[in-house]
């Protein structure tokens, strides 16, 4: 492989084929482990009903409650991973993930409203969906040809 390299174009294949993983790639993926963690702690403390959401939840909501938290931070951790390694799989899971996270955050704000955080959670996630269709973004996970506009 040839390596390309230019200060623009943040896509580069170096001389062993291995990928660079553009910056934004890495912050996303250690926010989605982080989060995922969280997610754990936060199943194990509903498991064992320390969680305080579950006060204000119907009794069938909080079996359904703890299983997407436990479900959500197992995925959140394969998912970081898949995006460490540039894997293909990795790219739609992560901006489902997003879709996904925004929608439970819309649903959080039913139960207890808080506009600040429900703002911020959505206009981050935002953010995050736009920066992984960049073109460069989409190159490292071989899901699109990097731009050729900075070559």
């Amino acid at each position: 492989m040839v390596r390309r390299s230019n200060r623009e174009d943040k896509f580069v294949v170096s001389v062993q084929g291995q990928k660079d993983r553009p910056f934004g790639v890495t912050i996303i993926a250690v926010l989605a482990a982080l989060g995922g963690i969280m997610e754990l702690v936060a199943a194990v403390f509903a498991i064992v009903e320390i969680e305080p959401i579950l006060a204000v939840l119907p009794a069938e909501f909080a079996y359904v409650y703890r299983g997407h938290v436990a479900a959500a931070g197992v995925a959140s951790i394969v998912i970081a991973y898949g995006m460490l390694r540039g894997l293909r799989w990795a790219w739609p899971w992560a901006v489902v993930g997003l879709l996904i996270s925004v929608a439970w955050v819309g649903a959080e704000a039913l139960i207890r409203p808080d506009v600040v955080s429900t703002v911020l959670g959505i206009i981050v996630a935002g953010i995050m969906v736009y920066y992984l269709h960049t073109p460069n973004v989409k190159a490292f996970f071989g899901r699109a040809e990097p731009s050729k506009a900075s070559a």
